[in-house]
């Protein structure tokens, strides 16, 4: 059985997304490891159109995954129509943080897509689980498309192609332990990305313990900590380190970097592999809300190549209600940047446009503070 994964991105220009498909890597690995066929499966990973559309010219999948993102949705909707209108029995399955949270909208959502068969919803945008259970019908009926839809398959959910009716799966618990799942990186998945200049992309930890309103990772069921134990991750970082053009950069997918003890771990390994082979020159990634004494030796036992997330997003009282958004005092965000600044470390202050409450007088005095 073949199966293709495509996260794409546009080019033409400058990269729309410029880190390796870390999600679709994880899909394959973890199908790769789990699913039952005697047959065994086949499954290639595509960021690059051109690539894809080469691939798919050679070649038609019996199932083919698309990553949906605000900068790849309609690209992505373009090649499932390429593949229906060449190879009408092809599963095609679409999942991603452009998934809407509400049943309503889920509902309209899905039905302006006919070129997609299955839309993979998981425990707040995690995939693994619920792709695996969708592959493993298709599996189980024969690699009979039709046959897939008989029965609804947890954290999935579709329009019925015979009845037009909504198809809903029950619910699935996240992933607590992350080594469940693969590593893409040592099943050879992320090889053809080494010297392509993207931002090599690992996650750490999945979860966030804050409630801001207008984040994805926000919602509650995501509100719980899940990590990769230290040695899946130096397992990774030595793979990495290996084969990589130690001139790319690395990126952490964690929404709270340095904020969690085990992140020291991490920086002191960081710190090693800077010494021993000058990378990762540069880290990219968004570290916590709070613990800035923590993110800060963090940030130094990176010898300074992390910088450190000033998101205040907003700084009036009102929008920051608003959003369920609690700053650190103007007063300890004043003396943490000074401390940075001494030892010459990096960071970065971040501001959201018309956040609901804010004006512009408002806006541009945060910009002014």
């Amino acid at each position: 059985m073949k199966i293709y994964l495509a996260d794409l991105g546009h080019n033409l220009v400058t990269e729309t997304s410029d880190t390796y498909p870390l999600g679709a890597g994880n899909l394959a690995a973890y199908v790769k490891e789990y699913a039952k066929t005697p047959d065994g499966i086949d499954v290639s990973i595509y960021r690059d159109p051109a690539e894809l559309k080469a691939v798919l010219d050679r070649e038609m999948p019996d199932v083919i995954g698309f990553s949906s993102y605000s900068w790849n949705h309609h690209l992505a909707l373009a090649f499932a129509r390429y593949v229906k209108d060449r190879k009408p029995d092809a599963l095609t399955m679409m999942g991603g943080p452009n998934f809407p949270l509400t049943v309503e909208e889920q509902d309209d959502w899905v039905r302006t897509m006919p070129q997609i068969d299955m839309h993979v919803r998981g425990p707040t945008y995690e995939g693994e689980r619920a792709f695996l259970g969708a592959v493993q019908r298709y599996i189980d009926v024969g690699q009979n498309r039709e046959g897939v839809f008989d029965e609804a398959i947890d954290a999935t959910i579709w329009v019925d192609p015979k009845s037009g009716e909504i198809v809903r799966g029950g619910e699935l618990p996240r992933i607590r332990d992350l080594d469940e799942i693969p590593s893409p990186y040592l099943a050879g998945y992320m090889d053809k990305f080494f010297n392509t200049g993207l931002f090599a992309l690992m996650q750490l930890s999945r979860g966030c313990p804050f409630t801001c309103t207008f984040c994805n990772s926000s919602v509650k069921s995501n509100s719980k900590v899940f990590r990769h134990s230290f040695e899946r991750t130096k397992a990774d970082l030595d793979y990495v380190v290996a084969r990589i053009n130690h001139a790319s950069p690395l990126c952490f997918a964690d929404d709270n970097f340095g904020m969690y003890i085990e992140d020291e771990q991490v920086a002191d390994y960081l710190g090693h592999l800077m010494d021993t082979y000058d990378w990762p020159k540069y880290i990219r990634t968004t570290t916590g809300k709070n613990k800035s004494d923590r993110i800060i030796k963090v940030m130094r036992k990176a010898k300074g190549r992390l910088p450190m997330t000033s998101s205040v997003q907003s700084l009036n009282p009102v929008v920051l209600k608003n959003i369920k958004r609690q700053n650190i005092s103007l007063d300890t965000y004043s003396e943490v940047q000074k401390e940075l600044h001494a030892q010459g470390m990096q960071s970065y202050g971040e501001l959201i446009l018309c956040m609901p409450g804010e004006t512009r007088e408002s806006f541009m005095q945060a910009v002014d503070d």
